[in-house]
């Protein structure tokens, strides 16, 4: 792929960053006064997690801390999940960052990316090319929230979560959200991760009859694991587990 566009904010974390974490040292080139804003950090498996930072303080030259931390966001969670050490990459996610123009015939392919000076020739000595491929992960479903469990009447047990929004802003071929497929997958889990029950559903809730829940032996209580599906991503997407009680 060729373009040129004007060039990000660039850096790297100058502190490891651990799961959780809501504070972090990264160093900036030419960042200029940072007060709160959105940044994106590469995981060791090679994901990307987008976090915001609240508050911003140089404590030196290029280098900020960067505190009240939302982790996760825009469907990041499972590179949030990953430690990061020191030195991995960052990217100040400005508002008028450009987005590159690929489509869908172009996902998984390896393309070339060719970056060069605003305003200059896409080639030259001025210029620096890599190869990589696009994996599609704004299409990724996002991991539900509020999984909970209910004990009905006759002594069924109840499964519900809700789904995650996007954000307005996202482009429609962006958002495969409340789309022609989809669907999801909730799994009970036993204290040793074997699957107890397996539902595929596309409604925000599953049903487990009492007969079964007393076959299992779980008692009133179990682990639940939940991941979405959509017709714009093949597989399933991040799972939210949780243990519930009724």
């Amino acid at each position: 792929m060729l373009g040129c566009v004007a060039v990000p904010v660039l850096g790297v974390l100058a502190a490891p960053l651990t799961a959780g974490a809501v504070s972090v040292t990264v160093r900036l080139e030419g960042a200029g006064a940072l007060t709160a804003g959105m940044l994106a950090l590469e995981a060791p498996s090679g994901d990307w997690e987008v976090l915001s930072f609240a508050a911003a303080e140089l404590v030196a030259a290029e280098t900020w801390a960067l505190s009240g931390l939302s982790r996760g966001l825009r469907g990041s969670d499972p590179a949030a999940s990953e430690a990061k050490p020191a030195g991995a990459a960052a990217v100040l996610l400005e508002p008028d960052l450009p987005r590159a123009e690929v489509s869908a015939a172009e996902r998984g392919a390896a393309l070339l990316w060719r970056a060069a000076p605003a305003g200059g020739a896409p080639g030259g000595l001025a210029s620096a090319e890599a190869t990589a491929t696009w994996t599609g992960l704004a299409r990724r479903p996002w991991s539900p929230s509020g999984l909970a469990a209910a004990l009905l009447t006759g002594g069924d047990v109840r499964f519900s979560w809700t789904r995650r929004g996007r954000p307005r802003d996202e482009p429609a071929d962006m958002t495969p959200v409340v789309e022609a497929r989809e669907h999801w997958l909730a799994e009970a889990l036993a204290p040793d991760g074997t699957v107890l029950k397996a539902w595929e559903t596309t409604a925000l809730l599953a049903d487990w009859p009492a007969a079964e829940v007393t076959a299992a032996g779980i008692g009133t209580n179990l682990r639940l694991r939940v991941r979405g599906g959509n017709a714009a991503w093949p597989g399933w997407g991040p799972a939210t587990e949780a243990t519930l009680s009724w």
